[in-house]
């Protein structure tokens, strides 16, 4: 496990650990992540977008979530399928 190979103490482990019981899960079985992946897939013809990032905007379509992120990628779906901002990481780092 990675917090014994870190040698993670009591506190860290506990934190790992509340911090999974606070996510979000979504159901991504059936098909409508599959029809939601093909719509992106469409949209994005002819833009260079990875597969996992495919998966990451159906995922957040199916949620009916907006998608929040520091790759750019991502900018030509916006108001077409779903929301997306764009936080510039240099930005993100200021004090």
């Amino acid at each position: 496990m990675l917090a014994d190979r870190n040698k993670w103490g009591d506190a860290k482990r506990s934190a790992i650990v509340k911090a999974l019981g606070e996510f979000v899960t979504v159901d991504i079985s059936g098909d409508s992540i599959v029809s939601a992946y093909r719509k992106v897939e469409e949209i994005s013809n002819g833009i260079n977008m990875g597969k996992n990032d495919i998966w990451i905007a159906a995922t957040a379509m199916i949620a009916g979530l907006p998608l929040i992120t520091t790759d750019k990628d991502f900018n030509h779906l916006n108001g077409k399928l779903l929301q997306v901002f764009y936080v510039d990481p240099v930005i993100a780092k200021a004090p």
